[in-house]
Parts: C-alpha cells; structure tokens; sequence
C-alpha cells in the first residue's frame, strides 16, 4: 500500500465519505474489500453477473465471528517531515556507520553442510575483470575488505571469480 485517500463515493444508492488504500495493481480501477461488501449488504454473482446493494448506509461491521484489527494507518504531517528523519539519523548513527568503520562480526558454529556432485571435478579459471567505469569504486571496496579482515589473499584452485556489476 503506497498511500491512502479519503473520498466520496457514490454508486447505486451509496453517497459517503469512505478511507481507501490506493496501491498498485495492474488492470484493476478500484478494489472494494469484504469489510465494505458486508457493510453495505453487496450480493456479487458471475454466471449471469449480478451485482446487488442491499443498504445504501454504511452498517456496523458485528456480529459472533467478527474480530476487530486495530488500522494502522497514519497521517504524516508534512512539515514534520524533516525533522522526524532527522531524528531518526540522531538515533541510528551508530548503526549505520560505513563498513571500513566496523568490524567482522563474531564466528558462528557452521550449521548446514553442501554436497557437491563431483569432488574430483576441476573448474577452468578466468580472471574477473572489473569495468573501467567503477574501478575506483572497486579498489576503494577491495581496500576497505581487505583492511577490515572481511577478505585475505590466498591461492588456491577453484576459487570463483569474484563478479562485478554496475547496477
């Protein structure tokens, strides 16, 4: 759900203020769910269609197997918008530190294992290669893994190429 609307909506007798989620969804205008149908006593059929408004008032929503979720929808004041990220930088500078300023985290006991086919088989080697236009990037990356420990030169068959993409 990107955002929600208050509207008046009209349609065979119905005439009110209603809230309504607005998302994305393809080839849809309007989605009215079950809360709206039950208020509004809406019989639906396909085969013949058929659609069917029993109040033209909103009903209260009771009854034995009705449950109430609290909504979760909130209004942001614009002007506060700011300010509240802001804060929310205040409060989460130490956990959003750059990674050349952190450490590993701790070893944890490895907990799954991998099969592999063939144990004997041997993979051809090919260097990977970085393109010109990020190779600064990558350097500055390779440096910082390299420092923090995260990564260690050693030789070995095998080893995949590391990939590198410009997103």
């Amino acid at each position: 759900i990107n955002t929600c609307v208050n509207a008046n909506f009209r349609f065979q007798g119905i005439d009110e203020n209603r809230r309504f989620d607005i998302m994305n969804i393809e080839n849809y205008d309007l989605i009215l769910g079950t809360p709206f149908l039950f208020q509004h006593k809406v019989a639906l059929a396909f085969n013949p269609s058929l659609l069917s408004v029993g109040s033209g008032n909103s009903l209260p929503i009771e009854g034995e197997n009705v449950s109430v979720i609290p909504s979760r929808a909130a209004n942001v004041a614009e002007g506060q918008l700011e300010l509240l990220r802001q804060q929310l930088a205040t409060e989460a500078r130490d956990l959003c530190t750059d990674m050349k300023n952190t450490e590993l985290p701790p070893l944890r006991e490895i907990n799954h294992k991998i099969e592999l086919i063939d144990p004997n088989k041997k993979y051809s080697w090919r260097q990977a290669k970085c393109p010109e236009a990020i190779r600064e990037l990558w350097n500055e990356k390779r440096d910082q893994y390299m420092k923090s420990g995260r990564w260690r030169f050693r030789t070995g068959r095998n080893a995949s190429p590391l990939l590198i993409l410009l997103k």
